[in-house]
């Protein structure tokens, strides 16, 4: 009887840890793909800083432009974190992020 229900408490116990590992999953996903769209304005700043005269003040212009960006895709992503089980935790991880990249613009 004891068994059973040690057993019975092992598979909850996994099975939330499952559950909070695919909000993670889903979280790092969009940060992941809102990530590429950073790197999509900043591989360019190279090439469109090159001829700048002054190359520091134009690449700290992309890099704003590119962080502002990437929180505007969080943003509209963070909407998927509703389809998994414990969208608060997704939303966590994403909020998080977003807050950082806030930080990096001032």
């Amino acid at each position: 009887m004891v068994v059973d229900e040690y057993l019975d408490y092992l598979h909850e116990s996994s099975m939330k840890k499952k559950v909070a590992t695919a909000a993670v999953a889903t979280a790092l996903s969009i940060l992941g793909v809102t990530y590429h769209a950073y790197k999509k304005v900043m591989d360019g700043a190279e090439k469109a800083c090159k001829k700048s005269p002054d190359k520091d003040t134009c690449m700290i212009a992309f890099r704003h432009k590119a962080y502002k960006t990437r929180i505007a895709s969080l943003k509209k992503r963070m909407s998927e974190c509703a389809k998994t089980d414990r969208p608060s935790k997704c939303r966590k991880y994403v909020r998080k992020t977003i807050t950082s990249l806030r930080r990096r613009i001032k």
